[in-house]
């Protein structure tokens, strides 16, 4: 009987035990989750405002705070990447962050969701070839967008590998 008792404490022990685990991964992963969310879409749109002038949210932004921040940036290679792709990187990443979490995705499920903002990223920019959507179509947003997604899915495959195994042990 002693035995039993001691049996079952221990495993009420252990299952509490793995229970503040997993709370701990889970509240470590929201952090993660949020950070990876927001701070590149923050990033993103100040870009957008700093060196974009043109786009809808640096005029609704320009309005709202009644002044232009526009930076006058000169024709360099970084400042082309910088004007043209890096606003949607950061967007393309936070995409992918999103979709992971809104899918509260495994691991073995992270293709589909890559599939899933790969199509969402494209049907953007065909949106904005077919004037639909105000925006200036070109292949290499898509081609940045797909990259950064990959990027993202084997990130977070990695993360997960490493929490399976922080959980399971």
């Amino acid at each position: 009987m002693l035995q039993f008792v001691t049996l079952r404490f221990l495993l009420i022990l252990k299952m509490k035990n793995n229970s503040t685990k997993t709370n701990l991964l889970h509240k470590k992963a929201n952090i993660y989750y949020s950070l990876s969310i927001t701070l590149p879409l923050i990033v993103g749109t100040f870009l957008y405002v700093l060196l974009r002038p043109d786009t809808f949210i640096s005029k609704y932004i320009y309005q709202l705070f009644n002044q232009e921040l526009y930076l006058n940036t000169d024709n360099s290679l970084f400042c082309i990447f910088a004007r043209n792709f890096l606003s949607d990187i950061f967007w393309a990443y936070s995409l992918t962050h999103t979709a992971f979490f809104i899918f509260h995705t495994e691991r073995k499920h992270g293709v589909g969701v890559f599939l899933i903002c790969v199509a969402f990223e494209t049907a953007i920019e065909l949106f904005q070839k077919a004037n639909i959507l105000p925006g200036t179509f070109d292949i290499l947003d898509i081609l940045f967008e797909i990259c950064i997604t990959a990027f993202v899915t084997q990130l977070i495959n990695i993360i997960f590998k490493e929490k399976t195994h922080e959980k399971n042990n």
